[in-house]
């Protein structure tokens, strides 16, 4: 059993290069899979960490001039599970009519605990205001220049008559912003949806915070204590807070919310309107975006998959195939079958399994660290959350590996259908046939002789062909389909609503373009490696006939380069059908967004990975011996 054990990892340290193929392979597919199944639970994570404080569950509007009465307040207090409630007056307005929008809060600022000032930049007068931050470009100090009380008190003038003469605003240049607060409830560059009366949508340029308390300044002293200045200002929202029994961003929260809200619309009728969270812009843009994220998570695995398999095929395949007469030996000599198996699925499990581990441990928390900054630019985050342990990432991971053993398996026990007597023996090459070009006699008389020996090579290996066509294509759908993504998002940049968002998902796009190409380059070198391994000694005799380096590199290299061509050619019809596809299962973009470059582009990242590969193998092929072609046994 020693000495089988030694074999295993003599084996291993004899084909270096084929187990770092299988190896950074699976490495690149699980960095990528896992890390992009890892981000939208990692990024929900960090975004629920962002609520410092405690935002509303519900937000309840009246739909009447005269809002909320006392009772309807103390009633919304004695629903099950309630927890705080705050109320106040909002309205918004365009003060010029020039089609700004902005909105204003008169509240109680001793007793709200969302979008709290510092401590040293409360309002001191009814002039001076608190800007949300991130809504508008606003600085402190910085004037309004207008007059954020005009439009209500014209509407107060309609109802106060006589009275309305009583009040005493600042005017629109004395208004000053003296802090800058954040508020849970705004926390996406996704601009917020006016409540007004209108055929368009418009959206707020600013919101601002107005101290309740300074109202009653702005009345003459003589009757300030007597005039009610609430029947004027009433209380149009409440935010309620209940004791959730679920986390945020869940779907157990938002039936949860679902179902408080519907008691509330029983409690009061159709006098008020109930917003949970997940009608709020910045949480629901947030559920949106990350759905995309984690609809890709699911698409681009696929592909990771079906091209570890491709490769893992190819490699055990060529492995076996050097390893034929020691298969033989080990059957000569009474070893079971399931030993002599048993050598290649070690080969096949350690590559395979080595590679998913470090890509699992590196892609779970790198690949959300890299995309972080594009949900950062999107939306107001909290600290980072790293998800260690994701379902679909293991999943994928354990997928491969097992995928790797099936290959694995299915190919020695070909093998081993064989008699011993057989397998001892080098296999007889297959007999020379006619290529379908050489049909073509006006055709093939102009091809050079070099050409016409390394299209013979192409087509007459027919599962290496077939094998590095599928690896290719998977690569180039790959690439194509981050293209296509950036496509999509570039095309949802004049849209108000999702411009910004959808210009993010740019970053994302081009994370897997890059790794995409990371992938197909792995994947070249791979093949290219194994070419030049699997025929030392054709090219050694080549050498001894007198080829130079670089013919031989041309000889060796040009098949790889004509395979990659038609190959990511194809690659091209078949992305078109998976980007049409994809967009279909995210419900994001059309096909008709995917710029015509997209569709150029992708081929030719291959084919220029596919010439760099080659430069820098040129060397193997140098330092090959030309005395091995003389070792070669008849």
């Amino acid at each position: 059993m020693k000495a089988y054990s030694k074999t295993l990892f003599r084996m291993v340290s004899h084909n270096k290069g084929r187990f770092l193929a299988n190896f950074f392979i699976c490495l690149i597919s699980v960095f990528v899979s896992s890390g992009l199944a890892a981000c939208p639970d990692s990024f929900e994570q960090s975004y629920v960490l962002g609520y410092d404080d405690n935002p509303p569950d519900l937000i309840v509007k009246s739909t009447e001039e005269t809002g909320f009465s006392d009772e309807d307040i103390q009633a919304l207090q004695g629903i099950s599970g309630y927890q705080d409630s705050f109320s106040f007056f909002s309205y918004d307005f365009s003060p010029n009519d020039d089609g700004d929008y902005y909105r204003v809060y008169l509240v109680d600022m001793t007793t709200m605990e969302m979008a709290k000032p510092a401590a040293d930049a409360y309002p001191s007068a009814l002039n001076e205001v608190v800007a949300i931050k991130g809504i508008g470009n606003y600085e402190v100090g910085q004037a309004l220049g207008f007059d954020p009380l005009k439009a209500i008190t014209d509407s107060v003038k309609e109802q106060a008559g006589p009275m309305a003469g009583m009040f005493n605003f600042p005017s629109a240049e004395e208004y000053e912003i003296v802090s800058l607060a954040e508020n849970s409830l705004y926390r996406c560059t996704a601009p917020e949806t006016a409540m007004i009366d209108s055929e368009e949508d418009e959206y707020i340029e600013g919101i601002f915070y107005l101290d309740r308390y300074y109202l009653r300044t702005v009345l003459p002293d003589a009757i300030a204590g007597k005039f009610n200045i609430e029947s004027f200002f009433p209380t149009t929202d409440v935010y309620l807070t209940f004791a959730a029994k679920s986390k945020y961003m869940t779907a157990a929260y938002n039936d949860e919310m679902a179902g408080k809200a519907a008691e509330v619309k029983t409690l009061l009728g159709d006098k008020i309107e109930v917003l949970t969270l997940k009608e709020n812009t910045s949480y629901s843009m947030f559920d949106y975006y990350n759905d995309k994220v984690r609809g890709i998570s699911f698409v681009i695995p696929c592909f990771f998959i079906v091209i570890c398999a491709l490769i893992n095929l190819i490699t055990m395949q060529r492995l076996m195939k050097d390893e034929r007469s020691e298969i033989g030996c080990y059957a000569s000599l009474g070893f079971h079958k399931a030993s002599i198996a048993g050598k290649f699925l070690f080969f096949a499990f350690f590559s395979a399994a080595t590679g998913c581990l470090a890509g699992f441990l590196s892609g779970t928390p790198l690949l959300p660290l890299l995309l972080f900054p594009a949900y950062s630019s999107v939306f107001t985050m909290g600290d980072f959350a790293i998800s260690f342990f994701t379902v679909a990432g293991t999943l994928l991971a354990i997928g491969i590996v097992c995928v790797s053993l099936l290959v694995t398996t299915y190919i020695a026990l070909s093998y081993l259908k064989e008699v011993p007597a057989e397998l001892l023996k080098e296999k007889a090459p297959k007999p020379g046939k006619k290529i379908w070009l050489e049909r073509i006699k006006p055709l093939w008389k102009r091809i050079s002789f070099s050409w016409k020996s390394s299209l013979r090579n192409i087509f007459r290996q027919k599962k290496n062909l077939i094998l590095t066509t599928l690896s290719v294509i998977g690569g180039t759908v790959i690439v194509m389909l981050g293209f296509a993504l950036n496509d999509a998002s570039s095309a949802m940049t004049d849209d108000p609503l999702f411009g910004r968002v959808a210009s993010s998902m740019g970053t994302i796009s081009a994370v897997i373009i890059l790794l995409a190409i990371a992938l197909a380059v792995t994947v070249i070198y791979s093949l290219a490696n194994m070419n030049i391994e699997d025929r030392k000694r054709e090219i050694a005799t080549l050498k001894v006939l007198g080829y130079h380096n670089v013919e031989c590199s041309l000889y060796t290299f040009r098949e790889i380069i004509f395979i990659v061509i038609v190959a990511s050619i194809l690659g091209v019809g078949v992305g078109t059908g998976v980007v049409y596809w994809a967009f279909d299962f995210l419900q994001f973009g059309e096909l008709s967004d995917v710029q015509w470059y997209s569709y150029l582009a992708s081929p030719i990242l291959i084919i220029i990975s596919t010439v760099l590969v080659n430069l820098i193998l040129s060397p193997h092929i140098a330092h090959i011996d030309m005395n091995s072609s003389l070792k070669q046994l008849d």
